[in-house]
């Protein structure tokens, strides 16, 4: 994958949380929208990456789920409070409680999927010790080094050893056709919207300049990032636990929390036998 940096742009410190001491500043004029957070739409889209999460939590441990998608779902939540701490302050230390969460949470999600097609109940101590010493040690080394461009490396290494061992499992296993490809397509189209606002920004910032208000919000593509790379996370482990409790031969429903948010509903069989 390309790696890139956003252009820099003078801080003046105008808001609340004052001058800036992240070593990213993303495109979003800083302030634009109100004193209180530094990129508004930037912060205001991470609630994709708390909302749903949270509720699938919710019916993970209500169903009894393993404990990995348990895990995997309360990251993705870390991730998008880490981000929205971030973008809301622009703070170093509110950057590192947005990036380090990434590189458990994609770890985590490789741990899934590299154990779907384990023996229930058993733990692949191999796959658990090589994701949790890549995440701790490229974390450490990236606190050390102080480069961006090193979180990004790390972590696109992790995100497309993610995308060809789902291809593999889902050729192997046959998984859900639907949620893989969504999951897919909606984090590859978040991508490629952020990398087009890192490399075209000033563009963007004029563009956006010229039109109207309502219309302005539709130009922040790192809050589209935010969006389609939370949805496809979300359902990646949807997909990725999906296929694991069909392995198991305890195929799970997906079902609609609230008429919106989708989620996994596992057979009475599990749940009865997980409560006794």
């Amino acid at each position: 994958l390309p790696l890139a940096m956003p252009p820099s742009y003078p801080d003046n410190g105008t808001g609340l949380w004052g001058v800036r001491t992240s070593t990213l500043d993303w495109c979003e004029e800083n302030y634009a929208v109100t004193y209180y957070i530094a990129e508004f739409w930037n912060t205001v889209t991470n609630l994709a990456f708390i909302v749903p999460p949270a509720v699938a939590l919710y019916r993970a441990v209500k169903d009894s789920l393993e404990t990995r998608y348990v895990v995997a779902y309360a990251l993705l939540m870390l991730i998008g409070i880490g981000s929205w701490t971030f973008h809301c302050t622009l703070f170093y230390t509110s950057q590192m409680l947005d990036e380090l969460p990434m590189l458990f949470g994609a770890c985590s999600f490789l741990y899934c999927m590299w154990t779907c097609s384990s023996t229930k109940g058993q733990t692949d101590w191999l796959a658990l010790t090589v994701t949790v010493c890549y995440a701790v040690v490229t974390s450490l080394m990236y606190l050390s080094v102080n480069e961006p461009l090193f979180h990004e490396l790390c972590y696109s290494i992790i995100v497309i050893l993610l995308i060809l061992h789902s291809t593999y499992q889902f050729k192997k296993l046959g998984g859900s056709r639907s949620l893989y490809f969504v999951s897919l397509i909606s984090y590859s189209v978040g991508f490629i919207l952020w990398y087009i606002e890192v490399q075209f920004c000033p563009s963007l910032r004029e563009a956006r300049d010229s039109i109207v208000w309502p219309f302005k919000p539709a130009t922040q593509l790192h809050a589209w990032w935010h969006l389609l790379s939370a949805g496809g996370s979300h359902f990646h482990i949807l997909f990725s636990c999906h296929m694991r409790m069909q392995k198991l031969g305890y195929p799970c429903k997906l079902v609609l929390y609230g008429g919106c948010i989708p989620v996994l509903e596992a057979p009475r069989e599990w749940t009865a036998k997980k409560q006794h």
